[in-house]
């Protein structure tokens, strides 16, 4: 039975090639446990999309009652304060981890031929994240954050060309007001995510199409396959993703 099903994904997806693959991709071995804050920080978006979905269910994106929502969910829902302290701290934590992960990125010259798309791929993440960062605190509907949207808001309209409409699209007018949450929580919880999520997979391919930085690939036969441990320049120097990275990148998204 398992073996007609897997022959049945096989056929319409290479099942099995893509898992031959998935265990023989080889990475540097020096540095192994920095390369796992790639993975800690997919663990921490799919921690916050789940977490933020719960809070799906009781904010209220209006700013008379975004407060109050957020004080009901704290207070008055089952695990709601947990799953909002997690939701709060997870963002930033992810933050913090992808400033680490682009400082390594930046001082291993990772970022150089022939990796300059995964960079830019890795930098418009990285702005998504701040955004995200930012909208969060701005739903929070107290005082501060009612402030916040007006300061940066007014910092946005002074962008060239573009500013002006930013600010109106953020604002949902000319003045911020009942509207404006809503455009914000649009941001954060619809807009951002959904372009995230289009640009990780990219991200990971060009990962895995280029390779960590460190050890120099060098194919010594273009029929080789991708995954072939000869083409390693130092193969003796390399570990297998699977199982030898995998568990440590398990250690590191559940601790």
């Amino acid at each position: 039975m398992f073996k007609k099903i897997q022959n049945w994904f096989d056929e319409r997806i290479g099942l099995t090639k893509l898992i031959n693959e998935f265990n023989g991709e080889r990475i540097p071995s020096k540095g192994s446990w920095i390369y796992t804050f790639g993975s800690l920080l997919a663990f921490l978006f799919i921690v916050q999309v789940v977490t933020g979905i719960f809070l799906l269910f009781y904010y209220v994106p209006y700013f008379p009652l975004a407060r109050n929502s957020t004080y009901f969910i704290k207070h008055h829902v089952l695990l709601g304060n947990v799953l909002l302290g997690i939701h709060l701290w997870g963002a930033f934590t992810m933050i913090f981890f992808l400033l680490v992960h682009m400082a390594r990125v930046y001082f291993s010259g990772a970022y150089k031929k022939p990796r300059e798309l995964q960079w830019v791929a890795g930098m418009v993440l990285f702005s998504i994240v701040i955004i995200l960062g930012l909208t969060g605190y701005m739903l929070i509907g107290n005082e501060n954050s009612w402030w916040t949207i007006n300061v940066l808001t007014n910092v946005a309209a002074h962008v060239p060309l573009v500013g002006g409409f930013l600010r109106i699209i953020v604002r949902g007018g000319t003045e911020t007001a009942t509207l404006t949450m809503q455009h914000i929580f649009a941001f954060h919880v619809w807009l951002l995510p959904i372009v995230a999520i289009m640009f990780i997979p990219i991200h990971i391919f060009l990962v895995r199409k280029t390779g960590e930085q460190g050890i120099a690939l060098e194919y010594k036969n273009s029929k080789l396959p991708d995954n072939d441990i000869n083409k390693w320049s130092h193969p003796d120097k390399t570990i297998p993703f699977f199982p030898d990275q995998f568990y440590r990148d398990m250690i590191v998204a559940i601790g």
